[in-house]
């Protein structure tokens, strides 16, 4: 009827399969955008000095640390692995088991512990930390094996793990345990990295 489509108004359009073995083909603009990004990954260690200035200092050492790294995956895994670490309890100032979001307290302040990143963080070392068989398909696998640099780090994880059971306990303005307190976001050093039982001070917009 009047020239609508065979598959309905309200269906949902489903494009042809290609043939077998041959893959979907990518639109324009997601293949430019794939050319963008792979771009400026490529030039970025080559950024001239007026750019970097504007990137910040936090942004200007990653340039520079990433450049000595010489491009090897070897050297990139064990220089993540070595700076997360530094961010984790003691070494950076903080609580046991306390993710801190950066060391940096001014240009910008990010010396404060987000809920969500932090289990993100904790996330990535375990398959350098746990053995094979409890690792996803997809997890990245250090150099190696999986499990390789276990040693020494179930101490790290009981720590982070109290560390958020003791964060959820406090009540802040999205509430408390019983009344919507898990929403929030990040938690300020001032009490959470402090001896004191009392912890948190939530910090917004986030």
């Amino acid at each position: 009827m009047g020239g609508q489509s065979a598959r309905g108004r309200n269906s949902v359009y489903i494009p042809p399969k290609p043939p077998s073995g041959e893959p979907y083909p990518l639109s324009p603009l997601i293949l430019t955008s794939l050319i963008v990004l792979v771009y400026t990954l490529a030039t970025m260690p080559l950024l001239p000095a007026s750019m970097k200035q504007g990137l910040g200092p936090l942004s200007q050492r990653s340039i520079s640390s990433f450049s000595q790294l010489g491009g090897k995956p070897q050297n990139q895994f064990q220089f993540s692995w070595d700076h997360i670490l530094a961010n984790i309890g003691a070494p950076a100032g903080a609580a046991p088991g306390a993710v801190i979001a950066s060391p940096s307290k001014k240009d910008p302040d990010y010396f404060y512990t987000w809920t969500r990143d932090s289990a993100l963080t904790i996330m990535s070392l375990l398959p350098g930390i746990l053995p094979a068989k409890y690792l996803r398909p997809w997890d990245p696998i250090p150099p190696g094996k999986p499990g390789s640099m276990k040693a020494g780090y179930q101490p790290l994880l009981r720590e982070y793990v109290s560390a958020q059971a003791e964060l959820q306990l406090v009540p802040n303005p999205s509430g408390d345990l019983e009344s919507g307190g898990l929403s929030e976001p990040k938690f300020h050093k001032l009490r959470f990295l402090h001896p004191s039982p009392v912890a948190g001070i939530r910090l917004r917009p986030s």
